[in-house]
């Protein structure tokens, strides 16, 4: 019974599944656009107001959002796609819960207090 387990285990090797697809073709397309505007951010040649720079990420997050799911999804059925887009919807939403959290950091870490002092003496009067 083991044998017949094991062969059948071996003789089709299987691919990446949809969620390390998912991740690897998500971080190149986004790694591919980011750094197309990378440069002139880096050396602060920003878009002029910060709303513009905000919107022009959001356009490049978005276009690696469109094509990740073009690019994973290509020849999936329905009722696959719409099980892929659940799971993925549950993963962002607890992504964007941890993120919440990470953001609310107590004010005891000594470098919590450094940057919120220096962003009180930077900011202008």
């Amino acid at each position: 019974m083991t044998r017949i387990a094991a062969r059948r285990r071996t003789k089709a090797p299987r691919g990446a599944g949809p969620g390390v697809r998912t991740v690897s073709t998500g971080l190149a397309w986004f790694a591919t656009l980011f750094f197309v505007p990378a440069l002139p951010i880096r050396y602060a040649l920003d878009l002029g107001t910060m709303w513009l720079t905000v919107a022009a990420a959001a356009v490049v997050a978005g276009t690696a959002v469109v094509l990740t799911v073009r690019d994973v999804t290509l020849g999936w059925t329905r009722r696959a796609v719409s099980r892929w887009l659940a799971q993925v919807s549950v993963a962002t939403v607890a992504g964007l819960a941890a993120a919440s959290a990470a953001l609310l950091p107590p004010p005891t870490y000594p470098e919590v207090r450094i940057l919120r002092w220096r962003r009180r003496c930077s900011s202008p009067p």
